[in-house]
């Protein structure tokens, strides 16, 4: 290459490193002009509902509203610059801030620490430990929680999140304790109903569900909470035991780091974890289905820096933990919105709101926000996902239910250790007991398929061609020697010669080269050939490397099953002759 196109190469590369790590330079470098209108209209759409939900899931994790609303601009902002979905809305939900309440809760309880110290504490160390798996390349992460053990998780966690919203719709006193005591304390305390909040409550939440079914477009959440502050102001139902937020301070917050002794974090630190998890399996589910639906790739490991940015920026602000808000992402896919712009402008006229408007929500009913939080929970309640589960495999409706109850019964984090545990120990197991072929030959082709599912498949008499359908490594290397040991013994006429595809396998281990040979050793005994076929690269040089290859020799490894045939029957005809 010569020097100037060096020279051209090296800034492109640069400028392409560049917008990986801050994509922001990609998306905004080809804005077109055409989108600044529609972005501008989702943008005050989002808005409108961002400021509703901000200040209902501030009750929610049980800090003051205004934490809601520090935490919502800083939350945009830093998904704006790092993200990598252009419809994402990312923000406080529903989920993130019931177990930030429950973790917040458990490290508070016995202790001096200052509860929305602890929770701003909290939301930089999810933001820390999300920015380090980013690092890390650990975006998969996610993976480690099975899809029905996550949607079991969330459905019970949305169950937990709507009792606790029932008493602000019935007017009734804070219920505590688990799922099962809550639901008591609400049929115990019926007769306590307040009328008044009830309706108020009631018509709030019919609205919702209206306008969200027949009007999607209109921004529900603020005409609830513009009717109910109506409704407070001129009929002065605070007078009749209606609740309301009360003042809401004005003004920004400045960076503020919240000075916990060692004990606290670390303390937090285990719940922490999970939260994380949780929040980027949330995350990136919302984001890949607008990715699948717009045709572009995201990064999963730029999601997990651009989520950890975001919330350190929220909590060194004094806001607390979010991710990405599916419901809010529609709203502004509804409206219209093309790019990450609509953050801008959400953020700048959260900012005003925080200046300016915050005096106009003192009289927002407490009852009109447990609507809204009762309404957006209630795509979390999948129940056509867990009857899919049952109709097409009852083991995955089975976790799911193992997941939900375990949240019901054992509280929103043990449930969720549980669901970790429950998906490692369904991933170990797989892995540890996987399907394996006897292969044979698919007439007219040179292709090898299982004989099991083809009987029409053609077999060479004294061979046995296995595959086992999973990489080879040392969770599995045991069950391979038995099964193929117990293949010998019962296939008829005697076996001759045995093929191991090893064609999943990209390496080995020390555990499962020590089989193989230990394997060769024991049909050697029983004057019984081993072929290795489909070796790749890095299987040789392990064979190699470990010394495998001498005893199981350098001419019985082949690069496909077609050829490895070959030679037992060039050496069979070699033997009859």
């Amino acid at each position: 290459m010569s020097g100037a196109q060096q020279e051209t190469v090296q800034p492109q590369a640069r400028k392409h490193w560049l917008e990986r790590k801050l994509p922001v330079l990609s998306w905004l470098s080809s804005y077109q002009k055409s989108s600044l209108r529609p972005d501008l209209l989702a943008g005050a759409t989002v808005w409108a509902v961002v400021i509703p939900e901000a200040i209902a899931y501030a009750q929610l994790a049980g800090v003051p509203a205004q934490m809601g609303l520090f935490a919502a601009p800083f939350l945009m902002l830093g998904y704006v610059l790092f993200g990598t979905s252009r419809q994402l809305m990312v923000g406080a939900t529903s989920a993130s801030a019931i177990m930030l309440a429950t973790t917040a809760g458990n490290v508070v309880q016995g202790s001096s620490a200052n509860y929305p110290a602890v929770v701003t504490g909290i939301t930089l160390l999810v933001g820390l430990l999300l920015l380090l798996l980013g690092l890390a390349h650990l975006g998969f992460v996610k993976n480690f929680l099975a899809e029905p053990i996550l949607t079991g998780f969330i459905f019970g966690l949305a169950l937990v999140i709507g009792i606790g919203q029932v008493p602000k719709i019935l007017g009734l006193p804070r219920v505590e304790g688990d799922f099962f005591a809550k639901v008591w304390q609400v049929i115990s305390h019926l007769g306590d109903t307040n009328g008044w909040t009830l309706l108020l409550g009631a018509l709030s939440l019919a609205l919702l569900f209206l306008l969200d079914h027949f009007w999607p477009r209109i921004p529900a959440s603020l005409v609830v909470v513009v009717g109910g502050i109506l409704a407070v102001s001129l009929f002065h139902l605070e007078q009749v035991g209606v609740a309301i937020v009360g003042a809401i301070p004005a003004g920004l917050p400045l960076p503020t780091f919240p000075m916990l002794p060692l004990q606290t974090w670390l303390t937090a630190l285990p719940d922490s974890f999970g939260i994380a998890l949780v929040i980027y399996a949330e995350h990136i589910s919302a984001a890949q289905q607008f990715a699948t639906r717009y045709h572009y790739d995201l990064d999963a490991d730029q999601e997990l820096i651009a989520l950890g940015i975001s919330n350190l920026g929220a909590g060194l602000f004094r806001g607390f933990l979010g991710g990405g808000s599916l419901s809010r992402s529609m709203v502004n896919d509804a409206a219209g919105g093309r790019t990450q712009v609509v953050s801008l402008v959400a953020s700048f006229l959260v900012i005003v709101t925080l200046l300016v408007l915050t005096p106009l929500f003192h009289n927002l009913p407490d009852a009109v926000l447990g609507a809204i939080i009762l309404h957006a929970i209630w795509g979390l309640l999948r129940v056509k996902e867990l009857r899919r589960y049952a109709r097409l495999r009852s083991l995955d409706l089975v976790l799911a239910l193992v997941a939900l109850f375990g949240v019901l019964i054992f509280d929103i984090l043990p449930g969720l250790l549980l669901a970790v545990v429950l998906s490692l120990a369904i991933l170990i197991y797989r892995a540890s007991r996987p399907d394996g072929s006897v292969l044979g030959r698919v007439p007219g082709t040179e292709a090898y398929r299982d004989v099991a599912r083809h009987p029409e498949n053609e077999t060479v008499p004294g061979l046995l061609i296995f595959r086992l359908d999973a990489p080879l490594f040392f969770a599995n290397s045991a069950l391979m020697r038995k099964r193929v040991k117990a293949l010998v013994r019962s296939t008829s006429p005697r076996v001759h010669a045995v093929i191991l595809d090893l064609e999943a396998s990209n390496d080995l281990d020390t555990s499962s080269v020590d089989m193989l040979m230990e394997l060769a050793d024991d049909l050697k005994a029983e004057e019984i050939e081993i072929l290795l076929a489909n070796v790749r690269g890095p299987v040789h040089d392990m064979l190699r490397r470990s010394q495998a290859i001498q005893r199981i020799g350098e001419m019985q490894l082949f690069p496909s099953i077609g050829e490895a045939v070959a030679a037992f029957q060039h050496h069979a005809h070699e033997k009859s002759e």
